[in-house]
């Protein structure tokens, strides 16, 4: 089942900030580099696979995705 979102208001705000599309979000939900543990109880960091330049998207979401495959992003950068 592929991985579907929904933004919080501080990960929205930072997507914008930081020029991250909603399908860069999505490609790193759905095909990420490297998964793990986020930096708190509920929470999970996909690491996206890196762009010609070597960018990586990275997505802080809520863990587990609800029944319908839907997680909350808390927060996305990028890296690299």
């Amino acid at each position: 089942m592929a991985i579907s979102f929904v933004w919080s208001h501080h990960g929205s705000s930072r997507a914008r900030q930081r020029g991250i599309s909603d399908e860069a979000i999505s490609a790193a939900l759905n095909n990420p580099a490297l998964t793990m543990p986020g930096n708190g109880p509920g929470r999970w960091k996909y690491v996206g696979q890196p762009s010609p330049e070597g960018a990586q998207v990275t997505v802080v979401a809520s863990d587990p995705p609800d029944a319908h495959g839907t997680v909350t992003i808390i927060t996305c950068f990028i890296k690299g």
